[in-house]
């Protein structure tokens, strides 16, 4: 099972769901399958050490911290499909140039709806070139009995059924983008082809709405500077958001050199040992992989509020997935995410804590100063917690606890 796979799976709820002990039980074997450990590592550095962590471990809670105070500035923000958004907004406008009855063509593109879906099946058994056929014939205004079809569906909205079941089926919307050509400037369904170059997309609808040209046109500049500022209404609402998450990030490696450097504040911080084999429930309810991707995921302008919001009834298959995702650069990391929405006021850090998992161990960083491991070692109040010191190993770029002796050294 891959990262993915393993969201696929677990994020696929819906937001009322209500996981029973079936379901936990589940998610526990396929995490401890995919992790293959249950001993998990935190790299903090010595002032969050000093904040949050040493309180933390005495107290047996872990501090969640809001994603906008993440390093990486690609974190919990989605991309945005500006293609999309402005091939939207550009449609929208082409689409008051249009006859009514033709208006659906652009309706249809972004609602394909189950009732169009079923409806439309009637067409399954039509070849794609009989259908393109009586789509020109219809369009010339003959009437539909001559297709046999007016019995299954109602000629006032034969164009609707049939518009939806050809932009909605790849082959047959292949077909019409490349035979439906008796004028090259006449032919709409290459719009919703993603085998047409995006240029042309747009050349068509200029020279649609009379534009003369798509580069040049005031009109068009006015579409360019709207999509710049609807993307950072976006991105500043998806910020404030985040706020009401809480993110605990954790790694199967204490010995990663770049976790050290990026994490253990260029190792003189520490990094703490989990044991998560005996967390409740809860933990394992929220407690995902990170997914190292490509690119970002995107959103479209269908998915986003007017505030600039996401619309998370039409982002559900995205919902949580966008705070999971990283670059692929960041793949080293291997790291699992703990997530929580934060009931109450997000600014209180008392509600930013949840129960920690069982500390065993805290590893001191190479170039973490004596002062502080003496503090921190006063500090904790279970005396199970074991201190390692690590150390450089003499042959390899590696560290390792630092325990000398003649069985530690390869002699090669």
């Amino acid at each position: 099972m891959t990262n993915k796979e393993f969201n696929d799976k677990y994020l696929k709820q819906s937001p009322n769901f209500e996981p029973d002990s079936s379901f936990v039980f589940e998610k526990k074997k396929d995490i401890k399958k995919l992790l293959g450990t249950n001993i998990l590592y935190r790299y903090i550095s010595i002032p969050g050490a000093k904040k949050y962590g040493i309180q933390g471990i005495n107290d047996k809670k872990i501090y969640m911290t809001n994603p906008n105070d993440f390093n990486d500035p690609f974190e919990c923000v989605t991309g945005f499909d500006a293609k999309s958004a402005l091939l939207k907004q550009i449609l929208t406008t082409y689409k008051t140039t249009l006859e009514p009855r033709k208006r659906c063509l652009i309706d249809e593109y972004y609602q394909w709806s189950d009732n169009f879906r079923e409806k439309s099946t009637v067409f399954n058994t039509i070849s794609d070139n009989d259908l393109l056929k009586i789509y020109q014939r219809y369009n010339k205004g003959l009437d539909l009995n001559q297709f046999g079809l007016n019995d299954l569906i109602s000629d006032d909205d034969f164009d609707l059924y049939l518009i939806s079941y050809v932009i909605n089926n790849k082959s047959t919307l292949d077909y019409f983008v490349k035979h439906n050509t008796k004028t090259k400037n006449d032919n709409p369904f290459i719009l919703f082809s993603d085998e047409i170059p995006f240029k042309t997309k747009l050349k068509f609808l200029f020279f649609k709405m009379g534009y003369k040209s798509y580069k040049s046109d005031d009109r068009f500049k006015e579409f360019i500077s709207g999509l710049l500022k609807d993307n950072a209404m976006r991105e500043k609402q998806f910020r404030e958001d985040n706020a009401n998450y809480g993110i605990c990030c954790f790694t199967p490696d204490w010995d990663n050199l770049l976790m050290w450097a990026h994490y253990g504040d260029s190792h003189s911080g520490i990094c703490i040992e989990y044991d998560i084999s005996n967390c409740d429930d809860e933990f394992y309810i929220n407690f995902f992989p990170v997914e190292y991707v490509p690119n970002r995921i995107s959103i479209n302008s269908d998915e986003i509020n007017d505030d600039g919001s996401p619309n998370q009834l039409k982002m559900t298959h995205k919902n949580f997935r966008y705070l999971l995702c990283k670059s692929t650069e960041w793949e080293y990391e291997k790291e699992w995410r703990n997530i929580i929405y934060i009931d109450g006021d997000p600014k209180n850090d008392e509600n930013r804590k949840i129960k920690s998992p069982i500390v065993k161990a805290i590893y001191f960083g190479i170039n973490c100063k004596e002062s502080d491991k003496k503090y921190i070692k006063e500090k904790i109040t279970d005396p199970r917690i074991k201190f390692y010191d690590l150390r450089t190993n003499i042959k390899d770029y590696k560290i390792e606890k630092d325990i000398f002796g003649i069985d530690n050294i390869e002699l090669k």
